[in-house]
This record gives C-alpha cells, structure tokens and sequence, in this order.
C-alpha cells in the first residue's frame, strides 16, 4: 500500500467517525423532546424504567410551574350600576385684570403773585424827640420851641395804601389721574347631563 493510498483510508475512517457521532446526539435530543409516556417506554426498553420517568415527570412539573401565576387572587367579576349626576364645569376664559381709567388730565397750575409791592411817601423831618415834620421850617420851629429838642434828622415818610409794583407767576406741574378698576375673570359655563352606565368590577373574595 502505498502512502497516498493510506491518507485517503485515514480520510475515510475519519468521516465515518464524524457522521456516527452526529446521528447519536441527534437521537438523544430526539429522546428528550419526547413524552413521557413514549420516553418511559424507549427508556424501560434499556433496564431505566423508574429513574428516568421520574426525571421526566420533575421536568415536566418544573415548566408547570413556571406557567402558573404566583399571586393568583381568588375573586370574581361583578356588574355595577354607575349614576352620575348632572354638573356644571367652569372653563376659564379670562384671567382677572385691573384697568387704570383716566380721570384727570395732566395739567399746568399757573400761580402769579406779586412780587414787589410799593408805597407813596416823601421826605421829611425828624426831630431827635420822635415828632415828624413835614417841611424843614416846621422842625426848626419846634426845636427853637422846646427845650429838650436839639437836633432832628431825615426820614421817608410813606402815606395811604401800600400796592403792587411788579407780579411773578409760577407754573406747578400736575401728573394725570387714574382710576383702578378690576375686571372679574371671565368662565364659560359648560353643563354636562347626568348618566348611567354599567361597569365590570372586581370583587375579592
């Protein structure tokens, strides 16, 4: 034999090896996704039978549970009658505002007033007692006729009403007036009829 035939018997038995093990695994998987009555009796068939159904029946109790709701509540679904009675709804329109309403223009005081204010007089004599005279001989007359008279002086004399010479006005600036008002807020008034109706309730028992 020579070496080129000795690879291709090596290449052979190899293959035949990989097919073998492929169709055993693939018939365990078959046996495992039987049920277990079928699988029972495969498996009784090889001297097996107790052990391995009760394998087979803990696998099958294990997916049970996990189907089954832990926290079933016992209870059941009864029909009540609903009324409700009829109602009016609100529905803002408006906000509530405050208006400030002109009551008063502004406007300019004028204040005029006088100033400067003046009297008539002209100029006489005072002698040193207090006694005033009108011209300088009517002074001189009554220093020369009492004693206790010595000298005098001049002094304005001012006689009748006193009166306005100049006027002045001023003007005092007033700011406009406003009046505050506040406005209610506005709703829109949406009736809603009364009504009756059934709905499924649940009732724990």
């Amino acid at each position: 034999m020579n070496k080129r035939t000795m690879i291709s018997v090596v290449l052979l038995i190899g293959i035949f090896l990989s097919l073998y093990m492929l169709q055993k695994n693939q018939s365990e998987n078959d046996v495992m996704d039987l049920p277990v009555s079928f699988s029972g009796q495969m498996e009784s068939s090889d001297g097996n039978d107790s052990s391995n159904t009760d394998q087979a029946k803990e696998k099958i109790e294990i997916k049970n549970e996990e189907n089954e709701s832990p926290t079933e509540k016992k209870g059941h679904w009864q029909t009540v009658t609903i009324n409700e009675p009829a109602w009016d709804e609100n529905i803002l329109i408006k906000e509530g505002w405050t208006e400030s309403v002109l009551v008063k223009d502004a406007w300019d005081e004028e204040d005029t007033y006088c100033s400067v204010y003046g009297q008539d007089s002209y100029n006489g004599y005072e002698c040193n007692c207090g006694k005033v005279s009108g011209t300088l001989e009517e002074v001189l007359k009554h220093i020369d006729e009492d004693e206790n008279c010595n000298s005098w002086h001049n002094k304005t004399i001012y006689y009748g009403e006193s009166y306005c010479q100049a006027y002045q006005t001023d003007y005092i600036h007033h700011d406009a007036e406003y009046r505050q008002i506040y406005h209610e807020p506005e709703y829109k008034v949406i009736h809603h009829e009364s009504k009756t109706y059934e709905k499924q309730v649940w009732v724990e028992e």
